[in-house]
């Protein structure tokens, strides 16, 4: 049997537990989860800026928007003007998004968030 493992899904992990044969002895392998899909990234990411705003009292979506505004933020100029944009995290390739990611978890372990992985 193989599967993540998060604070989401304890409940389940513990049914799984409880359904092996107690008369066998098994050998478990912990590693932490390596995001190699897009997919996998996000729905961690999602999960980590929930639990960050509960931890920081916003709601899921001011927790993104803070987040991208303080790691995303871009000057450029056009026709000599200077505006401010904020990169979109969806349009991110994978490596851009890890990049991220570890920015916003050194973030949250700076303003005394656990990480669920620690």
């Amino acid at each position: 049997m193989k599967f993540n493992l998060s604070r989401h899904n304890r409940l389940q992990f513990n049914d799984w537990i409880d359904a092996l044969d107690p008369e066998k002895v098994y050998t478990v392998h912990i590693n932490e989860y390596s995001y190699s899909r897009t997919l996998d990234s996000n729905s961690y990411y999602w999960n980590l800026i929930t639990d960050m705003a509960d931890h920081f009292g916003t709601t899921k979506e001011e927790m993104h928007e803070i987040m991208k505004y303080k790691f995303l933020l871009k000057k450029k100029s056009i026709k000599g003007k200077e505006i401010i944009t904020i990169e979109s995290t969806s349009k991110m390739k994978q490596s851009e998004f890890n990049d991220y990611l570890e920015r916003v978890k050194e973030f949250a372990r700076e303003h005394g968030f656990k990480l669920e992985e620690e």
